[in-house]
């Protein structure tokens, strides 16, 4: 299967950019459900039969792990302890690229690079909460997210953070030492008072005579039972403003012309 090289559509306060190249390493939507799926060994059979004619490779299971510190009332010390999530299934396309990954709590629509652009994300965000649904039924929602993943490489040595960046990066002696890796993150509420935002800029590797960034924007609205899909599509096309309007306002006009 050929792709064209999408194009990153932006609409952010009084501008819109459209890039040839953007830097979206993988673009995603995720419902979580306000209450387990109905589900059982069939239903990942189920889904495959009714998402094959789009996601026609077989879907691999996955082990959902998470790790937690427990600090014990002795003198022990503390312990971690693991914790198994429910299984997920990822469903893929031919190409591998265009991905449905579903589990009895979740269900999300991913994008690896090349981005596919957000209308045709939507479109795959629409087809698979029709599917779902005709496989286990309507399912009241939690949450909606929305995350981008941007990895911008600047082909330079050597050069000031602020020329690309927007994101203050303050290094020791008052800013006058030069940096060599960081991980800024930050968590916020937006000021809608529902939106919770987790933004993370940090250096990642590259060969000797690049600079990489990551730059990962997670947005979250936490709804109550919402079940339809106009209204899940709808909250979907406002946190992706918002997220566009993120991404503008982090980044510099040296950045976007990385981009064209």
């Amino acid at each position: 299967m050929v792709y064209r090289q999408a194009e990153r559509s932006v609409t952010a306060p009084g501008q819109s950019h459209r890039y040839a190249n953007p830097p979206i390493e993988e673009g995603l939507c995720q419902i979580t459900f306000a209450q387990p799926l109905p589900w059982s060994v069939a239903t990942p059979g189920r889904l495959h039969e009714a998402l094959k004619g789009a996601y026609p490779a077989e879907p691999e299971a996955q082990d959902q792990v998470a790790a937690s510190l427990q600090l014990p009332p002795n003198e022990t010390g503390p312990t971690f302890a693991f914790n198994r999530g429910p299984q997920r299934f990822v469903f893929k396309d031919e190409s591998g690229t265009r991905l449905l990954i579903a589990s009895s709590h979740t269900l999300s629509v991913n994008s690896l690079r090349p981005y596919e652009g957000w209308d045709r994300l939507r479109v795959r965000l629409r087809e698979a909460l029709e599917t779902v649904t005709r496989v286990t039924g309507v399912q009241p929602v939690g949450e909606v997210s929305l995350r981008y993943i941007n990895r911008i490489v600047v082909r330079e040595p050597r050069f000031d953070s602020d020329t690309y960046f927007r994101l203050r990066v303050r290094t020791a002696e008052d800013g006058k030492a030069s940096f060599v890796g960081f991980l800024h993150r930050v968590e916020s509420v937006l000021t809608d008072g529902v939106t919770n935002v987790t933004s993370t800029f940090a250096t990642i590797d590259a060969p000797p005579e690049e600079n990489a960034f990551l730059l990962d924007l997670d947005f979250r609205r936490p709804i109550l039972g919402l079940a339809d899909a106009a209204s899940i599509l709808e909250i979907a096309d406002e946190l992706k403003v918002r997220e566009n309007a993120e991404f503008e306002s982090s980044i510099t006009d040296a950045t976007r012309e990385l981009f064209r």
